[in-house]
């Protein structure tokens, strides 16, 4: 059973211990931080803090859209499942649905995708009732029996335009009636490459990226040098089998350094242990 969202006071975010930055160091290693802009100090300041060096390098915006016709309709007449599909839906989602229904959120059943997006639907005082186990994607929701008797039932997915289609599919293949809600757009950013011109020079060089969509921009934004020299000498850090597999695609010659899931602290965690045994 998922019961309609309860509202809450803020938590601290879980941080990693800090005895255990202490026993381990990234003092050899380099890393890419490719995650947007606005969501990239958090594991930055991990990396930095372990004695890595860190660089900066966003293969994803994050746009708002505006709502549509039709999503403004769902918010006015439907009430049932809601699906956040990531952080960005929450920050961006929250607001713009309230906007139009501020009851909407409050009478709802609410399902944040992973732990990082139940993290920023709890800042904004909700409590999801329901949140998948690692590797925390749709399959690892899909997984869950709550998810399987769901003939009938009405869902909103609030996501990014563009993104995987598989959870719809997978909802309507099981019976339920699926809405969408389009938040945000995610772009190629128009900066100028020469992070990875920097990148090169690293004896040690780790790539940290947490989507398929990343991944193609930054070969995308990398010149023709940079992007077979990432392909010969960077090792990727990346989160769970599907991003891993598609490393594997582009032919990157070193095995890709797998997280639990797309959390700073399961991925700065993982990169800990890879470099330190």
């Amino acid at each position: 059973m998922i019961r309609p969202a309860a509202h809450r006071s803020n938590d601290k975010r879980s941080a990693v211990n800090n005895s255990e930055m202490a026993d381990k160091s990234l003092k050899s290693v380099t890393i890419l931080v490719t995650r947007p802009q606005h969501q990239a100090q958090p594991f930055f300041t991990m990396v930095r803090q372990a004695g890595g060096t860190a660089i900066r390098f966003p293969v994803i915006e994050i746009k708002e859209i505006e709502l549509s016709k039709e999503s403004r309709t769902v918010l006015r007449q439907n009430i049932g499942r809601v699906i956040f599909i990531s952080g960005n839906a929450v920050r961006l989602g929250v607001p713009a649905i309230s906007a139009v229904n501020p009851q909407w959120l409050g009478q709802a059943a609410v399902i944040a995708i992973g732990k990082a997006t139940a993290a920023r639907l709890q800042e904004r005082g909700i409590e999801p009732g329901l949140v998948p186990p690692s590797p925390c994607n749709s399959e690892a929701l899909l997984a869950m029996p709550e998810m399987q008797d769901i003939t009938r039932h009405q869902y909103t997915i609030v996501k990014g335009r563009g993104g995987r289609d598989y959870l719809r599919k997978q909802l309507n293949h099981r019976g339920a009636r699926v809405n969408e809600i389009d938040i945000y757009v995610r772009v190629r950013p128009k900066i100028s490459n020469t992070p990875l011109s920097e990148l090169m020079k690293a004896g040690r060089a780790v790539v940290a990226i947490t989507s398929v969509k990343g991944l193609h921009h930054l070969f995308e934004m990398a010149s023709n040098e940079q992007g077979k020299w990432l392909k010969r000498n960077a090792r990727f850090l990346v989160p769970g089998a599907r991003i891993a597999a598609a490393v594997c695609d582009l032919h990157i010659r070193q095995v890709p350094i797998i997280a639990e899931d797309a959390t700073d602290a399961a991925m700065y965690e993982r990169l800990l242990k890879e470099i330190n045994g």
